[in-house]
């Protein structure tokens, strides 16, 4: 298994390529403290590793849903939490208040700081939501107001008084980038329903699964679906082999690039 080092490094890389369209990558291209060295190719995927100036031990990071299923991060509703008193006694670091729609409430109880990625799916509430923003919670941090964009319109009934992470953990990046860039809740609700109906074309009509997925608003149920599932894998199965190569590449013609700081 791949070291929280190796996994934050990797996707420190597609980070930074987020912000430069495909087309504009090259090789040898460099920003300040990166630089893009020449890509690796398998199958259909290509890879430009990203190397950067200064490496840091992120062992120690926490994930969302680490985090959320050992209870060290709770996860909750404007307004629901209980005041916390952590570092001044006298004074509750959080007041109460309404609900909102984009916006949650985050507590890290853990020893370790949080990583949070945008697009991170959390389910429950009064409807599912996805992380707006990558950003770093302390360790045994006090609430933070914590951006989000709604992945469930139509529901605002509350089914669980603490959210719980997603099957999926992530949402697709034609949704995160409504969110990320945009940062645009009515687009990312169009996107939703654009990405329900292309689900919907692409299975056989008038089956269970094609029903369910039609009769819901959310879109974790729907990435959550068997058949959805299913599918997914098998779009996803190809490009994971071509990864696992492109990696046992960059192992042996970089071996410097994964090695511990």
């Amino acid at each position: 298994m791949a070291s929280g080092r190796s996994i934050v490094r990797v996707a420190t890389a597609f980070l930074v390529l987020a912000s430069v369209r495909v087309g504009q990558v090259q090789a040898g291209q460099t920003s300040p403290g990166y630089k893009v060295l020449a890509p690796l190719r398998e199958g259909n995927l290509s890879v430009f590793p990203v190397v950067a100036a200064s490496s840091h031990n992120t062992e120690a990071f926490l994930t969302l849903d680490e985090g959320v299923r050992s209870g060290e991060v709770v996860v909750t509703e404007s307004g629901s939490i209980r005041p916390l008193i952590r570092r001044r006694p006298s004074v509750p670091l959080y007041p109460g208040g309404a609900a909102q729609v984009n916006q949650l409430v985050l507590i890290n109880h853990s020893k370790r700081p949080l990583l949070l990625l945008a697009g991170e799916i959390v389910t429950g509430g009064k409807q599912d939501r996805i992380i707006a923003k990558d950003r770093l919670v302390p360790a045994e941090s006090d609430p933070i107001d914590l951006g989000v964009f709604c992945v469930e319109p139509g529901r605002w009934v509350e089914a669980t008084a603490e959210f719980g992470a997603g099957s999926a953990a992530l949402a697709a990046p034609s949704v995160r980038a409504r969110a990320m860039a945009d940062k645009d809740q009515q687009k990312v609700w169009a996107e939703l329903r654009r990405s329900q109906r292309a689900v919907i074309a692409a299975m056989p009509p008038a089956t269970a699964d094609t029903v369910a997925i039609e009769g819901t608003s959310s879109y974790a149920r729907v990435m959550d679906n068997q058949a959805v599932r299913k599918h997914v894998d098998s779009i996803a199965a190809p490009i994971e082999t071509s990864y696992r190569g492109l990696m046992k590449q960059w192992r042996d013609t970089m071996p410097w690039a994964l090695s511990s700081p």
